[in-house]
C-alpha cells in the first residue's frame, strides 16, 4: 500500500488530494471526500476516484436530479458515483450494479464504512445487458475501471504495468436491462429516473435494448460514457429518436467520450 502513496506523490496535482487518505494496516487504504470515505486498494482505484470528482462528467445529471428522483448506475465499479449522488438530498435512492465480484467486494467496503449514505444504496453484484446470462470477460484488479467487453486502453495498460499474466478470465452474470429497469420503475411508480452508464463497451447493447422496448421512455436523464466502436453517434442518434437532447464530449480520442441526455 505505501507503494501506491509514492507512486501517486509522483503526480504534484494530486497531492491536496492525499491530504484526504489515511492508510492504517487494520483498515486499509480510505479517502475522504464530501461526506463520503472511500476504500482504496490501489492506484487505479485513486485515480478513478479523483477523476469522477475532478472531472464533472455527472455535473448535469446532478443537475438534472428532482425531489424524490432515483439513480440507476450501471456500472458502479468502486461505488464512488453511488456515494457521491447519496450525499444529494434531492435522491431518494441509488440502484447501483457491478458485475465483477472482487470490483463489487470493494465497493461494499466503501458502503460499509458509509452507512448513513449507504441506507440510500442497493448495490447488486450483476452486470446489465440486453439479455440475461453469463458473459466471460478478463480481469485484473490492477484496472478495475476499465474491465469489460472492450479492451483496456493502452495508455492504462502502460501506466498500470498490466502484463498477459495479470489477466483472468471470469464470469460475470447479466440482467436484462429492460427488466432491471421496469423493476426500479415498479418500485418507484412517481419518481424522475436518471441513469449513469459506464459499462465499458456494453452500453451499446444495453441502450438498443432499451430504446427497442420503448423501455428507456422511462428515463427523465442519462450520463452515458461510450467506449471504442460503433461510438458517440451510434448512442446519440439512439437517444434522440427517442426524444433526448444530446451534449457529446470526447474524453480519450478513438477510445472514449461523454454523453449527457436530457428531455
Amino acid at each position: 500500500m505505501k507503494s501506491n502513496l509514492q507512486a501517486i506523490r509522483r503526480y504534484s496535482s494530486y497531492l491536496a488530494w492525499l491530504g484526504g487518505s489515511r492508510y492504517s494496516r487494520s483498515n486499509g487504504w480510505y479517502i475522504t471526500r464530501g461526506e463520503a470515505k472511500i476504500a482504496l486498494e490501489n492506484v487505479d482505484d485513486f485515480l478513478t476516484t479523483y477523476d469522477v470528482y475532478s472531472s464533472g462528467h455527472y455535473e448535469r445529471l446532478e443537475r438534472a436530479a428532482t425531489p424524490g428522483c432515483v439513480i440507476w448506475d450501471i456500472g458502479a465499479n468502486i461505488g464512488v458515483t453511488s456515494l457521491i449522488f447519496a450525499q444529494n438530498r434531492k435522491v431518494s435512492h441509488i440502484y447501483g450494479y457491478e458485475p465483477m465480484p472482487h470490483t463489487f467486494w470493494c465497493a461494499m467496503r466503501s458502503l460499509n464504512a458509509n452507512p448513513a449514505l449507504s441506507a440510500k444504496i442497493t448495490l447488486k453484484n450483476l452486470g446489465i445487458g440486453n439479455r440475461e446470462g453469463n458473459l466471460q470477460v478478463n480481469y485484473t484488479k490492477k484496472a478495475k475501471a476499465a474491465i469489460g467487453i472492450s479492451e483496456i486502453p493502452s495508455r492504462l495498460k502502460t501506466l498500470y504495468r498490466i502484463k498477459p499474466e495479470d489477466m483472468e478470465s471470469i464470469t460475470i452474470h447479466l440482467a436484462d436491462a429492460s427488466e432491471v429497469l421496469r423493476a426500479i420503475r415498479k418500485g418507484h411508480p412517481d419518481a424522475p429516473i436518471l441513469l449513469k452508464l459506464d459499462a465499458e463497451g456494453a452500453e451499446y447493447g444495453i441502450i438498443d435494448r432499451l430504446v427497442e422496448t420503448g423501455d428507456i421512455r422511462e428515463l427523465a436523464a442519462a450520463a452515458i460514457e461510450w467506449h471504442f466502436t460503433p461510438g458517440e453517434e451510434y448512442l446519440t442518434s439512439k437517444l434522440r429518436s427517442v426524444g433526448f437532447y444530446t451534449e457529446a464530449r470526447v474524453l480519450d480520442p478513438g477510445c472514449i467520450g461523454m454523453i449527457d441526455a436530457w428531455r
